[in-house]
């Protein structure tokens, strides 16, 4: 798509740099940038900014989309089992389960609010080790789209640009806990939105002549499962 646009802007060459395989050429890049996250777009030298900000150049006029901020609306963070619990994870890993849920909200005329949430349980049997509750919303500056793109927009573009932070903060937060970083799998925010447009029209094909089951058309839940071991605890 970051290609798409900038050669409708009339840009002939293009240089693509892998920066996960080039340390040096990424360094340079959060140096230059002051971010992390990738595509980052430069035009004869000038930084424009990732695919939100690039959107936003786009000279048909058909897509505006402008990342205007982005913040970590809520975070919540519980050990209620420690310390006593801690001494039994040398034994046995907890397992853990983690929700991902979505929710867009129209705030003004040409402003939206995107928000990704996570619920991290980290479990020992029936005892709970962690219990992490985590919000990273951006707002959003929408112009120019059509009505039928308006609901892919904000559940597929959207969080796909919201998602890394809140990701990088669930890690450091449980970092901050005392444990190894949790790192939340890449989500295909497609086949998820997809997936609710599959609910939807299930719920309708169940009941034609009644009233179809309540579908939040502004939220979709992904729950999975992982596991994680924790390093054995200092002895004294």
């Amino acid at each position: 798509m970051a290609e798409r646009l900038l050669k409708a802007r009339g840009v002939e060459h293009i240089e693509k740099i892998a920066i996960d395989k080039d340390p040096a050429q990424r360094d340079e890049m959060i140096q230059r940038t002051g971010l992390r996250t990738v595509p980052q777009i430069f035009i004869d030298g000038t930084h424009i900014g990732g695919y939100d900000k690039l959107a936003a150049l786009d000279r048909n006029g058909d897509l505006v989309s402008l990342l205007t901020r982005l913040y970590l609306k809520d975070l919540s963070l519980e050990q209620p089992n420690s310390p006593a619990i801690l001494s039994e994870l040398e034994k046995q890993a907890p397992t853990i389960e983690i929700e991902v849920s979505l929710k867009a909200e129209k705030i003004s005329e040409e402003i939206y609010e995107s928000v990704v949430s996570t619920v991290v349980t980290a479990k020992l049997k029936d005892k709970v080790v962690l219990l992490i509750e985590a919000k990273q919303a951006g707002l959003f500056e929408v112009r120019n789209i059509k009505e039928e793109q308006m609901d892919p927009l904000l559940h597929i573009a959207c969080p796909s640009i919201v998602f890394p932070y809140l990701r990088a903060n669930l890690a450091d937060a449980v970092t901050r806990a005392g444990f190894p970083p949790i790192h939340l799998a890449e989500i295909n925010f497609q086949s998820l939105y997809e997936h609710r447009l599959a609910q939807q029209a299930e719920a309708k094909k169940e009941a034609p002549a009644q009233k179809p089951k309540a579908v939040d058309n502004n939220s979709a839940n992904l729950t999975f499962a992982n596991h994680f071991k924790r390093p054995p605890l200092p002895r004294a």
